[in-house]
């Protein structure tokens, strides 16, 4: 149920994003598309999302996601972001917040995050402009049961 929640949230959100101009000058604008790169290690385990990889970002909130055919899938969103920098995630930084999300389907107990009060993260932005974005992320996700699974080693890439 609540895997089910967080993907209805998630799916809104990314659409709802995607729908301002773009501007170079002050890259808050910006589309949804597919395009991109999305990998990290799972608990020690390389992984790559080989299905569908999405971004977007729009009103200085950047989000991105990759689903494999693995059932696996990472979602990263960060707001109140104009520039490259390093935030954390599951708290909120200098006026951003942060969470992500790493899903492990089908079963409910397998969506791990860092929501606020559960668990904390790294996004490094090493490139944002209104097309495209890129850079680094780990992060601790904790799920309701209070297990936890680690991810290191992410790199995305996406165009919007």
């Amino acid at each position: 149920m609540i895997r089910f929640l967080i993907a209805i949230l998630l799916s809104v959100s990314i659409a709802f994003l995607g729908s301002c101009s773009k501007d170079e000058d002050n890259p808050t604008g910006g589309g949804t598309s597919s395009k991109g790169s999305l990998s990290a290690t799972i608990d020690g385990i390389d992984w790559t999302a080989d299905l569908t990889i999405q971004g977007t970002y729009n009103n200085k909130t950047l989000a991105f996601a990759g689903s494999g055919k693995d059932s696996k899938q990472i979602n990263i969103t960060m707001s109140n972001i104009d520039k490259a920098g390093v935030y954390t995630l599951g708290s909120i930084s200098s006026g951003s917040l942060g969470s992500a999300i790493l899903t492990l389907a089908p079963n409910a107990d397998a969506v791990y995050s860092t929501f606020p009060g559960l668990s904390t993260g790294t996004l490094t932005i090493e490139k944002l402009t209104s097309t495209e974005a890129e850079g680094t992320f780990s992060f601790t996700g904790r799920n309701t049961k209070g297990v936890t699974k680690n991810v290191t080693n992410g790199t995305f890439k996406v165009s919007y």
